[in-house]
């Protein structure tokens, strides 16, 4: 991972594919800033180098959280202040702190069961209504030596990451697929990988040559314009906008239950087993034929504490501290 994040922060700045992500992103940003209108809090889940913050920066005040010490030397480094080195599977922030929180290029590294811990402490350190920015590598067919330099885990198809973020409660705005423009060279690219085969390698991730590097980021430029009225039928990434809905975990709890009352009816063997089953639903909280339902983001209990050299942090909340980088 220290690799990955010296490679970006010796990248981030000019290579193409980082300015074309900073045009695709900035306008949803800026819509989100229009819907809160005001200046918002905002929280950047696993904020590497921290460069990002910048940006975000100018639409409310920042906060960035990562598990990597080499990222947030780096933030620190640049004038960041306020950062914590946490997991987003397991946010020191109280429920409705934030406004905004994007995700940039994380989820994808994360196993299953953290993913949906990830998915589920965003929405529930967001603000009702608040909106939820995030953004994946995409296509499983994509993968290569740079996913092998990332930790990359999966891959997601535009409809498999909308349906991983409506089942954690949120309501997804906008999704699309970005890099369209370029997804030709990252198939030869990919596909010569295949062959030769795959080794962890920085050199995606080097900046080319200034007349390709302008070449391409011109080309990038052109299709973030574009995104501001139409979606890309497909790409290397997908670029995500959700809003917290407070009745969508509850609404897809009455779904995913009503769907399983279909299933056992129709299903023969399940009336042998439906008398215990009764039992034990009467066992849970809620009481037979309920459904169990999440609490309230306001009801569930703040984030356990981190190492023992936690101190209070920016939120007045326990975050690891980064007195040593000062």
């Amino acid at each position: 991972m220290d690799r990955l994040l010296e490679a970006t922060a010796r990248a981030e700045h000019d290579h193409f594919w980082f300015r074309g992500f900073r045009k695709f992103v900035e306008p949803i940003i800026a819509d989100a800033a229009d819907a809160a209108r005001g200046r918002m809090e905002i929280l950047d889940c696993g904020c590497g180098t921290g460069n990002n913050l910048a940006l975000l920066g100018r639409y409310g005040r920042t906060t960035g959280i990562d598990l990597a010490w080499a990222g947030l030397r780096y933030a620190h480094a640049g004038g960041e202040r306020r950062l914590a080195r946490a997991t987003a599977a397991r946010l020191p922030f109280s429920a409705g702190t934030f406004d905004l929180i994007t995700s940039f290029d994380v989820l994808y590294s994360l196993d299953e069961e953290a993913e949906r811990d990830a998915i589920a402490e965003m929405f529930r350190v967001l603000r009702p209504g608040g909106r939820l920015v995030v953004n994946v590598a995409a296509l499983e067919a994509l993968r290569g030596n740079h996913s092998i330099l990332s930790g990359e885990v999966r891959r997601y198809s535009r409809a498999d990451l909308k349906n991983r973020l409506e089942r954690g409660g949120f309501s997804v705005q906008r999704i699309t697929y970005t890099n369209f423009t370029i997804l030709p060279l990252v198939v030869a690219v990919r596909l010569m990988q295949r062959v030769t085969g795959h080794v962890e390698s920085e050199k995606e991730i080097a900046i080319p040559p200034a007349p390709i590097n302008l070449a391409l980021s011109a080309v990038l430029g052109l299709e973030a314009a574009a995104l501001r009225v139409v979606n890309m039928p497909i790409g290397s990434s997908i670029l995500a906008c959700a809003v917290r809905d407070d009745g969508g975990i509850r609404r897809r709890t009455e779904e995913d239950a009503g769907r399983r009352r279909n299933t056992e009816a129709t299903d023969p063997q399940n009336e042998a087993t439906e008398g215990t089953n009764s039992r034990a639903r009467a066992e849970l909280p809620g009481g037979a034929g309920q459904p169990c339902v999440p609490r309230p983001a306001s009801e569930v209990p703040e984030a356990g504490p981190l190492p023992r050299e936690a101190r209070r942090g920016t939120h007045g909340f326990p975050c690891s501290t980064l007195a040593a980088l000062a």
